[in-house]
């Protein structure tokens, strides 16, 4: 998700300067139901390299997943700062720095709780993903463009 600004507001351009239909098929939206359905990680537990991005590294590349060395790294508990998009609360946009990233995820590079990954649950995450993109597709090419003159910028 942290990448989704930057995308928003390239979309956005794209969109207002040429009139092509653009949508962003961000995995966290487009699997939400089926994540809500399979995550068992308690409040906090999805993050970065955490259940659900793991099972789904389980499933489709299993050789580079050593689940041996998962290990939980559930952040503290702030106002407004709550990193795991599926805990109600109030929050605030705080985009992190390098720095930061990396010192909340020390040691492991992980935010949330991978240990309770499994192959079965990146499966229908995957199957979920898959399903949703065609349908998504679908859809996209049913959308009425029309399309901007380009106007020369220099």
């Amino acid at each position: 998700m942290a990448n989704l600004p930057p995308l928003q507001i390239a979309a956005t351009r794209i969109r207002n300067e040429t009139g092509a239909y653009v949508t962003i098929a961000d995995p966290f939206y487009l699997g939400d139901t089926v994540s809500r359905k399979i995550k068992e990680s308690p409040p906090g537990g999805v993050g970065h390299a955490e259940e659900l991005e793991t099972s789904h590294m389980m499933h489709i590349h299993p050789e580079l997943v050593n689940i041996k060395k998962a290990v939980k790294n559930l952040p503290p508990k702030k106002k407004f700062h709550v990193p795991d998009p599926y805990v109600i609360a109030d929050r605030a946009l705080t985009p992190s720095s390098l720095e930061s990233f990396r010192k909340a995820t020390e040691p492991s590079g992980v935010t949330g709780d991978p240990t309770l990954s499994t192959a079965e649950k990146g499966k229908r995450l995957h199957k979920a993903l898959v399903g949703n993109l065609v349908e998504l597709i679908k859809l996209a090419r049913k959308e009425k463009v029309v399309l901007k003159p380009v106007t020369p910028c220099c």
